[in-house]
């Protein structure tokens, strides 16, 4: 269990997970949910702390993981708010409670949020029944394996978000240590390096590619664009993307979605809104054929290509 909660580092930014009620039993269904709470958690927490997503696509733990590992600290919504006000408001170490998260996933950065947000959160997330992802309740349990091609379709999707935690975590200590604009220059330099030596060490070809590169070495092949273009087409018609997979030469190739979320808005999203007028400045002297800006949460931003020797 405290491995599991250990997820919870870099991005304890999302989790302004903090809870309020005015008696100590803060799970209980009758209390009044701070609606603003609530909304404020969907857009600033459900990043990293989506309760939708799979347990091996989680950034970080769960809202509910949180508030139960905390509630074992804390007892008084008080106490619960003034924590994680403080903590959010400028993460240190020395503040964190989840050491072996920080150590695992980095500090998270400090987000500048308004404190009166987070005093929102709080109170929704002490006060409230949060939603439980399918597979919390059951994470102890033993999983029957999976047969035939398929087991290359879950091994593919465990390289991918491998390699998808290591590269996420070397970024978030960048914009941690020196900001968005400057971090352009660690994804310019070291995420190719940073996924070739992945692909070393998981004995596996694994890239990014998209339809919309910003580095135009990351365009997309004819059958990786066909699947993308499949993708968002699926995802127009209100479904989920699914990975897919496919034998050739003797290999399996696997393609898993990589999705937008908030934090990929601050150098994908508008310019001038999301992306500040700095870090577009960067962007144009980087990557002066870049395509990769006007992006919105939950779209399709390109895929993982995983190739497997059978």
């Amino acid at each position: 269990m405290k491995l599991f909660f250990s997820q919870f580092s870099i991005v304890l930014f999302v989790i302004f997970s903090l809870w309020s009620c005015n008696s100590n039993t803060a799970t209980s269904e009758n209390l009044t949910p701070n609606v603003k709470g609530l909304e404020l958690m969907e857009t600033k927490c459900f990043a990293c702390h989506n309760p939708k997503a799979g347990k091996s696509e989680q950034m970080a733990p769960p809202m509910i993981a949180i508030k139960n590992q905390y509630l074992e600290k804390f007892k008084s919504k008080e106490e619960f708010v003034s924590h994680f006000i403080d903590f959010t408001s400028n993460p240190q170490k020395d503040k964190s409670l989840m050491a072996d998260a920080v150590e695992q996933f980095n500090l998270m950065p400090n987000m500048n949020f308004d404190k009166e947000e987070l005093k929102n959160i709080a109170e929704y997330v002490y006060d409230s029944k949060l939603e439980e992802p399918e597979w919390y309740a059951s994470r102890n349990q033993t999983v029957v394996p999976e047969k035939g091609i398929n087991i290359y379709k879950k091994k593919g999707m465990e390289l991918a978000l491998k390699t998808k935690k290591v590269l996420g975590k070397n970024l978030m200590g960048q914009i941690n240590k020196n900001g968005t604009t400057d971090a352009l220059m660690f994804c310019s330099e070291k995420a190719f390096p940073i996924v070739d030596s992945m692909s070393t060490v998981l004995e596996a070809k694994i890239k990014r590619v998209t339809d919309l590169p910003r580095n135009p070495n990351n365009k997309a092949k004819k059958d990786e664009l066909k699947y993308i273009l499949s993708m968002k087409a699926k995802i127009e018609n209100g479904m989920k993307p699914s990975p897919s997979i496919k034998e050739e030469n003797g290999n399996v190739i696997g393609y898993y979605p990589i999705m937008t979320n908030q934090m990929c808005l601050q150098c994908h999203g508008a310019p001038n809104k999301e992306i500040a007028k700095e870090t577009m400045t960067k962007i144009k002297t980087l990557y002066p054929k870049d395509e990769a800006t006007g992006y919105t949460s939950d779209q399709l931003r390109g895929i993982w290509v995983v190739e497997m020797t059978k």
